[in-house]
């Protein structure tokens, strides 16, 4: 690639607010590339001990000021406010956090509609001291070392109350539940950082993807936005290019949730993985959708021409699902039927990725990666029909019955399963 220098900006953008870093934030990009963190047993231990903490603190609601007071004593270790120099609305807007009384709306309806913790998240002061150090945290071990208990512990309530706001949020506006469409994030990196991501398409197509549980991540749906930051950045390092992400964000399909619903109707499925927050945020102009615990699938890594830079730049797409079960009510299913409820919803957004994943990487003339798509779509749904006809030795008899109730159209139902 010809290194191209960025377009020259106007001093507002070359200012870069650093409140948009929040728009580029990640780990360094060894971190990110190195598969132990992301991916296989290493992300599955971590999310096995993040699990544990979610259902201590919802089982244990009722200790809900003991939790509180804990992260408090947290925030107070962290030295936020004697390294950070908060204002007087900083410091308002944290205390306001720290005295407030949360809970679902759907079980609390009584509950006020403050979103302190979505304004603290948006805010510079909130994100940079607080959110950002809890994403390195879950990006990591830190967390779920021997004797980090209490910390994880502090941490995931805080992501509880940011859930809640987000549920909250979500059913008071039903016009922001469900979104989905393309948003984007802007970062300058090297060449040599760019590579690492290169190496990526390298992989097999099954293999290109990473989560980051209870992390959080915003986007925007304008790519100004997202692009001031890196370009910004670019042009005041001369060894670093600005890098775009563009993440296309889907929902699972209608007819795919009702499946699981029609099994499963007590439990909740959210649209919390990607929720829009320009209706709450005092910075509504940046158009910021955050992203919630993403698992992210790599498509392709291209090198175009982006109209609003003015220069051709590396764009890396990504897919991912704005569709989970991150509510109190999947742990009322209990342990076996709630393992059930896991293994039937997790093939379902398997099928309804596979085909986004299968559609846009035809799209994009990649046609060995969409006959692998391809595979791995039908693969999940013969998993669905192994499951009803009781061929998985491994799945209990409530498993083997969820396919066999839709038997008559469920493959027809299957195969139109697209975005």
């Amino acid at each position: 690639m010809e290194t191209q220098s960025p377009p020259v900006l106007s001093s507002e953008a070359t200012a870069v607010p650093s409140r948009l870093s929040r728009f580029a934030d990640w780990t360094s990009i060894q971190n990110l590339c190195d598969r132990t963190f992301y991916h296989a047993e290493q992300s599955d231990i971590r999310m096995s001990e993040v699990r544990k903490a979610i259902e201590y603190i919802r089982g244990r609601w009722s200790d809900y000021s003991t939790f509180m007071q804990e992260l408090r004593e947290y925030i107070n270790q962290l030295g936020i406010t004697d390294k950070s120099s908060p204002t007087d609305e900083d410091r308002h807007a944290l205390e306001s956090l720290l005295s407030c009384s949360k809970d679902w709306a759907d079980r609390s309806p009584t509950q006020s509609h403050s979103f302190d913790a979505i304004h603290l998240y948006t805010s510079e002061f909130g994100y940079d001291t607080i959110f950002a150090l809890l994403n390195v945290a879950f990006r990591t071990d830190a967390f779920t070392e021997k004797g980090q208990e209490r910390g994880l512990r502090s941490a995931v309530f805080l992501i509880e109350l940011l859930n809640i706001d987000l549920f909250n949020y979500l059913l008071l506006e039903p016009s922001r539940s469900g979104f989905q469409g393309i948003v984007y994030r802007g970062v300058a990196f090297t060449e040599e950082e760019i590579k690492k991501f290169r190496n990526l398409a390298t992989l097999a197509v099954r293999d290109r993807y990473w989560s980051i549980p209870l992390a959080m991540m915003s986007a925007s749906t304008s790519i100004t936005t997202a692009l001031q930051f890196a370009l910004g950045q670019a042009q005041k390092d001369p060894t670093k290019l600005p890098f775009l992400w563009r993440i296309h964000v889907a929902n699972l399909d209608p007819d795919l949730l009702q499946i699981y619903n029609d099994k499963f109707p007590s439990s909740v499925v959210t649209t919390l993985c990607a929720v829009p927050l320009d209706g709450v945020s005092g910075f509504s102009k940046e158009q910021e959708v955050l992203l919630r615990g993403p698992w992210f699938q790599f498509i392709r890594l291209h090198e175009e021409f982006v109209h609003e830079a003015g220069m051709d730049m590396n764009v890396m797409d990504l897919v991912m699902l704005n569709s989970n079960r991150d509510h109190p009510s999947v742990a009322e299913l209990g342990v076996a039927r709630g393992d059930e409820a896991r293994k039937l919803f997790a093939l379902l957004v398997g099928v309804s990725r596979a085909m986004k994943c299968k559609n846009l990487a035809h799209a994009y003339g990649l046609a060995m990666d969409a006959d692998e798509f391809g595979r791995i779509y039908d693969e999940q749904v013969d998993r669905l029909w192994s499951i009803r006809s009781g061929e998985n030795p491994g799945c209990s008899c409530g498993m083997w019955k969820i396919v066999s109730g839709a038997r008559k159209g469920i493959h027809l139902l299957l195969k139109r399963a697209s975005f």
